[in-house]
């Protein structure tokens, strides 16, 4: 196990930046369906466990270094946990969860009255948010699979391994954010969208977008935005779940 050092430069950014504020509605969101919600295992360094004394479960150890709570390195497809005996996985990230075979995993340590929740999210509606103007091209020029495809293939998988899925449009999330934060976390790369971004594909598409909000007017006024997002839950039975 590794143990998170909250004093960190890394851990320090994370613990300030808007992906870990994110991580906060998050929690709120699992508490309304689950009141008695304790502990917790993550998969992925989402921020999600940090908030509830839980352990995170990551297979890069530079993000490891950025969950700000204890963190084992293990890759997806093949969980340190025992066999069903976990009643709590939660994510916030597909890129552990989508390795194949780890859906088959997520059953095998999920308790039978366990479940997974899993936050993805989803497309904007029409938007005038001119963050979100410069942020929409350089992540379609960046996408590896086509809006929907990872949902679809995460139920698919889910289904093979045995497991149910419940979908859930939330409500919207207001938060506020300046460009200038905005670029910070593409310098940081805080979003999964930017993990194993070559060399070329930065210089050609992030690096544009770095500059282009820096260039926005008033670029450390703060601008209210809004993000949404499905909550996937994903259980052996959903009968009597959440």
């Amino acid at each position: 196990m590794i143990d998170m050092v909250s004093g960190s430069e890394a851990a320090a950014y994370w613990l300030g930046s808007s992906i870990y504020e994110r991580s906060r509605w998050f929690v709120d969101q699992m508490r309304e369906r689950l009141p008695n919600l304790t502990r917790v295992v993550e998969l992925g360094a989402g921020g999600l466990a940090s908030h509830l004394g839980g352990v995170c479960i990551e297979d890069d150890h530079e993000l490891a270094r950025t969950a700000a709570c204890r963190t084992v390195l293990a890759r997806g497809e093949k969980l340190p946990l025992a066999s069903h005996a976990v009643p709590l996985l939660v994510t916030s990230s597909t890129r552990v969860l989508g390795r194949p075979g780890a859906m088959a995993e997520v059953a095998r340590v999920l308790t039978d009255d366990g479940v997974l929740l899993c936050f993805l999210p989803q497309p904007t509606p029409g938007s005038t948010d001119t963050i979100r103007a410069i942020l929409g091209p350089m992540r379609r020029n960046l996408r590896r699979s086509p809006p929907g495809a990872v949902r679809e293939d995460l139920v698919a998988e889910a289904s093979a391994a045995g497991l149910l899925c419940r979908v859930e449009a939330l409500d919207p999330h207001p938060y506020q954010q300046t460009p200038r934060q905005e670029a910070q976390d593409l310098r940081q790369a805080a979003s999964s969208v930017l993990w194993s971004v070559s060399e070329e594909s930065w210089r050609r598409h992030v690096a544009p977008a770095i500059r282009a909000l820096e260039r926005l007017p008033a670029p450390d006024m703060p601008r209210t935005r809004y993000a949404y997002w499905d909550l996937l839950t994903f259980a052996p039975s959903l009968t009597e779940q959440t």
